[in-house]
């Protein structure tokens, strides 16, 4: 955690954390944490302080940034968190693609066009469908989608993201709202 809150100056120049700011987080999470008080077993106690060390971390770092750049803090905590979780260990691609999705890649393939959707949209998605695999049929399942435009002009399109990725398994619940969420940004 503390990497991240030390590369952050990447994003902009005044986002610099001493090794004391962290320690300072880390110290009262573990000896001023209310939560942890009556409570013995070693898995509740881990889970709290995990927890909380999240939150605490986030509430402090994002009291001094930039209100857009709260969201690329939240993504890389939650990218860390997820690497703690044994089920979740496969979403390292999905977490770069959202984070630099529109870096590197130059489009030599012309798009196809699609009704309702900006050129942006279209080089988005291309490069989704380049960069994920389980993106590859990206226009072609928003073709084979009739309802898609309407889903895009809908003031709330996050509520009911279709699913326009092929799943090889099953995803978690935490992958398909991975998967949602690079559908959002893409479109």
């Amino acid at each position: 955690m503390y990497f991240t809150m030390d590369s952050l100056n990447q994003i902009h120049f005044l986002y610099q954390y001493s090794l004391q700011f962290f320690l300072d987080i880390f110290s009262s999470v573990l000896l001023n944490n209310p939560k942890l008080q009556g409570v013995s077993d070693h898995g509740q106690r881990l889970s709290v302080i995990t927890g909380d060390l999240f939150n605490v971390c986030y509430e402090r770092v994002a009291r001094g940034m930039l209100h857009n750049d709260r969201l690329t803090l939240a993504i890389l905590l939650c990218r860390i968190h997820l690497r703690g979780v044994p089920s979740e260990l496969g979403l390292d691609h999905e977490f770069t693609f959202f984070l630099r999705g529109k870096e590197g890649v130059v489009l030599t393939v012309k798009s196809p066009s699609l009704e309702g959707i900006s050129q942006e949209q279209l080089e988005a998605m291309q490069r989704l469908s380049l960069r994920l695999p389980a993106f590859k049929n990206l226009a072609h399942k928003i073709n084979e989608m009739p309802e898609f435009g309407a889903w895009l002009q809908q003031g709330t399109p996050e509520v009911c993201v279709p699913q326009l990725w092929d799943e090889e398994k099953p995803l978690s619940p935490i992958g398909q709202a991975m998967h949602r969420l690079l559908v959002i940004q893409v479109c």
